[in-house]
């Protein structure tokens, strides 16, 4: 079985996802799946952008740039099921592992991952394009990032309303630490706007104390894309 502990490869036959189109013939590609801070699909990019798997690891969900989740078995390689839910950059599963997060464009979208069937929008959030969600232990809080926006959302699941807005840079993926007391945020160089018109956004890695929000800059990189902490004491 492809599981995350083992590196493998699999064949999914995503339909559309996958697909190199040229004149009169259709290949399929693969995803590659490695014991790997971030796993990544490696064909058609463009398209398929990244996944991720359940807790047993018999299931696995992929998000594309054209607005499309699949569930996938990683044991046969086949689709089992696939939901447009609008432009979807992050992928997640809450707390208790029960229901997917999906970031859209100003929005989070709850689905179930027997079906995909869309259970619960939370929309109006007041950001553009919200990237690489992660839900946090005590079952009701999202952190959002919303990197053209240069902010953080802090989202209550339970209320759907936005309790906090952290500045910090340009937010795109973060990762907690083993108490959950701390985060660490990637920030990619890219240009912001906010009600003081366009800004350029520098890069690099932001700390965040989740007990008080206050940051911390982490000097010597530029534009961060991905990140992960080892299990080690805080």
């Amino acid at each position: 079985m492809l599981s995350p502990t083992r590196p493998q490869v699999a064949t999914a036959e995503i339909p559309g996802a996958f697909r190199q189109h040229r004149r009169g013939s259709t290949s399929l590609g693969r995803v590659r799946c490695a014991h790997e801070p971030s796993i990544a699909a490696t064909a058609n990019p463009n398209l398929v952008h990244n996944f991720v798997f359940d807790r047993s690891g018999s299931r696995l969900y992929a998000f594309a740039l054209d607005g499309n989740v699949y569930s996938i078995d990683p044991d046969r390689g086949i689709v089992l099921a696939q939901s447009n839910v609008g432009s979807v950059r992050g992928l997640t599963w809450t707390s208790d592992g029960r229901q997917l997060i999906a970031s859209g464009k100003g929005e989070l979208v709850l689905l179930s991952p027997a079906t995909l069937a869309v259970t619960r929008r939370i929309s109006g959030l007041q950001v553009g394009q919200i990237f690489y969600p992660t839900a946090l232990a005590d079952g009701k809080t999202v952190l959002a990032p919303a990197a053209v926006d240069g902010v953080l959302l802090v989202v209550n699941l339970q209320t759907g309303t936005v309790e906090k807005r952290i500045r910090i840079g340009a937010p795109l993926q973060l990762c907690l630490g083993p108490s959950g007391a701390r985060a660490w945020i990637t920030n990619v160089a890219a240009i912001r706007r906010d009600s003081a018109g366009a800004q350029s956004g520098r890069g690099g890695i932001t700390e965040l104390d989740l007990r008080n929000d206050t940051t911390r800059e982490i000097g010597g990189f530029l534009n961060v894309n991905s990140i992960a902490v080892a299990d080690i004491p805080e």
